[in-house]
């Protein structure tokens, strides 16, 4: 119930920290194919569909649907446990939550765009496995494709599938060999969750999936999903590729920063400051996750934070970083549940604060927007910093 409550709590905003996702293929299958795959979206829209399509059927584009990847980075899921009403009230509440963030939508765009990107190499590679140079070699046997499998999903792709304007199409569902078509699916799932980042059993510690773990890992576990699957493949590929990703995927980071400047109302930072603004930038690419949520929890408790501080030392400017403006001491090292319990006891001083003639202080102002269910989605967020509790200046 906690963990159902907080995702209505904070969880307005993911599209916007979820932008950076959008040019992960680059990283992966380089910037030249992938600013090929958005052209074909604008010029051969029958390809770009029938390939989505292929891989709608294999299971890897169906968060519009399913709404499974948020409920996975969020703890927010539980197949075995039982629900009573008031736990299917928060859930359906957070199937709400989850339209109106956005987040399912631009999930399956992205996935869209990875899984043509990652169909036409497979393609491509296994029809041509002898003259496919060691790089792409190497990339199908990450995927679990060797030669004589390359070979066999070339003859199904041959006999069942088609080109549309150079997009491969495999229409695997007719591929008589099922072996082939199985692994074929496995490939595309593996990559695409990789590229556009889906928790996986291996990518938390066992203490992750205990009800104590998944309250004090809730919006944690995509920094150790992002880590596994961004950061160390990253730096397993193309050198050139990762550093290009990683300058994208920052500016991209520096746009979200401003974004969510603007719908908090907090745009102090001008362009005189920027440290901050690259520090924020990096941080959210997400390709340094770890790092970064454990400096931002080290500069919540200290004021120091040990990755940004040094980036940001000539800044004619100050400020915490984006992440520690709504979350508090409590909160980013035990979890969002015990963020709330903070929160709560904080605004529980208010009455006595009242009757001893003292003005409510700005502390406990934030404490109540906190704890207010869709405080951070859009509407709700702009009329809480712009209208009612705007902060101070």
């Amino acid at each position: 119930m906690m963990n159902h409550l907080n995702y209505l709590r904070s969880m307005g905003e993911v599209a916007i920290a979820s932008l950076t996702e959008t040019v992960r293929p680059a990283i992966v299958h380089g910037l030249m194919p992938y600013m090929e795959t958005l052209g074909q979206t604008l010029t051969n829209l029958k390809g770009i569909k029938a390939s989505v399509a292929d891989a709608q059927l294999a299971g890897v584009v169906t968060e519009r649907v399913l709404g499974t990847r948020l409920a996975t980075l969020s703890e927010i899921i539980d197949p075995y446990a039982s629900r009573g009403p008031v736990e299917a009230f928060l859930e359906n509440m957070t199937n709400i939550a989850s339209k109106w963030n956005g987040i399912r939508l631009l999930t399956d765009m992205q996935k869209s765009i990875a899984a043509v990107m990652t169909q036409n190499r497979i393609l491509k590679n296994s029809a041509n496995f002898a003259e496919a140079n060691t790089r792409d070699k190497r990339y199908l046997a990450y995927l679990g494709i060797d030669q004589g499998m390359a070979e066999r999903i070339a003859k199904q792709f041959a006999e069942h599938g088609e080109t549309v304007d150079k997009v491969r199409v495999a229409n695997h569902e007719k591929w008589d060999d099922e072996v082939a078509a199985r692994t074929y699916r496995a490939a595309l799932s593996k990559d695409v969750d990789s590229i556009i980042t889906t928790k996986g059993v291996a990518d938390t510690p066992l203490f992750a999936n205990t009800p104590t773990g998944r309250a004090m890992l809730q919006f944690k576990s995509f920094a150790l999903a992002s880590h596994q699957r961004v950061l160390l493949r990253g730096l397993q590929e193309d050198q050139a590729r990762f550093v290009g990703g990683l300058i994208a995927m920052t500016t991209i980071g520096m746009m979200a920063t401003w974004l969510k400047a603007i719908s908090g109302n907090k745009t102090q930072h001008s362009i005189s400051d920027p440290g901050w603004w690259i520090g924020e930038g990096l941080d959210k690419a997400g390709i340094f996750s770890v790092p970064m949520e454990l400096a931002n929890t080290f500069e919540n408790a200290t004021g120091f934070n040990p990755i940004k501080s040094p980036i940001k030392a000539f800044d004619q400017g100050s400020g915490i970083s984006q992440k520690n403006q709504n979350r508090s001491v409590l909160g980013s090292l035990v979890g969002p549940t015990a963020g709330l319990v903070d929160d709560a006891s904080r605004v529980m001083g208010i009455p006595k604060t009242l009757v001893d003639g003292q003005e409510v202080s700005q502390a406990q102002k934030n404490s109540v927007e906190r704890l207010l269910p869709f405080n951070s989605y859009a509407g709700v967020r702009f009329m809480l910093r712009y209208l009612i509790n705007p902060p101070p200046r």
